[in-house]
């Protein structure tokens, strides 16, 4: 009896992780591709357009399970012109969560956001930066 429990919670256990790497690959599928910032708030405050205006973000399509997925930003700086830094990227709760991490200056910054939206054209994140709610749009 006890070998037949084990078995029928470690099948469960077995398809609950799958279920959830697979609507954690779905989610990086869907990511593939250039991004373009649409809308930005902090904390309901929506951002004038010139702050993020051309800024893009380019994610790679990968395997889950392997390691995390690769990127690129783009954005538009004020004294340097373009400027395109590269980041890694996880996907994981169910497809709920995204991890960022990039370099600034040789610092390693890391963000983590909910995933409030994600179709093949919207994808929307939030996420919270010294107690300041920001609210990314973008568009394909």
């Amino acid at each position: 009896m006890k070998k037949i429990l084990f078995s029928t919670f470690a099948l469960f256990l077995g398809l609950l992780v799958m279920t959830s790497c697979n609507k954690n690959q779905r989610a990086v599928k869907d990511l593939a591709g250039t991004w373009t910032v649409t809308d930005q708030t902090y904390d309901g405050v929506s951002v004038p357009k010139e702050e993020f205006e051309g800024t893009t973000y380019t994610f790679n399509e990968c395997k889950v399970k392997k390691e995390d997925c690769t990127g690129s930003l783009t954005y538009n700086d004020p004294l340097k012109g373009s400027q395109t830094t590269a980041f890694t990227y996880s996907v994981s709760d169910k497809g709920e969560t995204i991890t960022m991490n990039m370099s600034f200056m040789g610092e390693t910054e890391t963000t983590v956001g909910d995933i409030e939206e994600l179709t093949d054209s919207k994808f929307v994140f939030s996420s919270n930066e010294d107690g300041t709610e920001i609210v990314t749009t973008m568009t394909k």
